[in-house]
């Protein structure tokens, strides 16, 4: 979520200009890469444990939900599929940082910390600043990992400057191990497994 956003912009108007529509002009598989101008998601955290309170950084819609806001990043995507949605959205990968996230505490005070961080979509595991009340030294820890590929809804506005939005109406998120061990360590044995469920995001990136 590192071409220059206007050279791209021009690269792409020239492309659908040229004939008048993209995929007369532009050859498949020509991957080009943009910046992101804009990034938000909101996470609607499925896990619980009785006596552990979510209180997120930046408030999501609902009152177990995180959002997560822009940072810096790149999408790379197929020219030539400008004009068919479906092959669009297979060829989109993304990746970039992002501010937002959570902190977790019980009723003893013992707390854990997880903070903006990095991510790629549509697959990887997004790594966030992690912290405990035992370890209060934060670090990059993948803390979820994709339950499965979400679907990307891909629209493009072909102007100059060339734009790219992508929505994820639904990604699923599973427990990684790492952080498994983290939330079994501050809040006991059984808080959490591997492949637990995390939380259900939707967002939407533009270029």
């Amino acid at each position: 979520m590192r071409a220059s956003h206007k050279a791209a912009g021009i690269a792409a108007a020239a492309a659908l200009a040229v004939g008048g529509i993209a995929c007369q002009v532009a050859a498949a598989d020509t991957p080009v890469t943009v910046r992101v101008n804009h990034f938000e998601a909101d996470c609607a955290v499925t896990w619980a444990k009785d006596g552990v309170s979510l209180r997120p950084t930046i408030p999501g819609t609902g009152p177990s939900s995180y959002a997560l806001t822009d940072g810096e990043g790149t999408v790379t995507f197929d020219l030539g599929s400008l004009n068919n949605p479906v092959a669009l959205a297979n060829s989109i990968n993304a990746r970039g940082t992002f501010h937002g996230g959570f902190l977790l505490v019980d009723r003893a005070g013992h707390f854990v910390e997880a903070v903006d961080g990095e991510g790629t979509l549509p697959t990887g595991e997004p790594a966030l600043y992690v912290r405990t009340d035992a370890d209060p030294v934060a670090r990059p820890t993948p803390v979820v990992t994709y339950a499965e590929v979400p679907l990307l809804v891909p629209t493009v506005s072909p102007l100059d400057p060339f734009e790219l939005t992508v929505r994820v109406p639904q990604a699923k998120f599973d427990i990684t191990p790492e952080f498994a061990k983290v939330l079994n360590d501050t809040f006991g044995t059984g808080s959490a497994q591997p492949g637990t469920p995390w939380a259900t995001c939707s967002g939407s990136i533009t270029t």
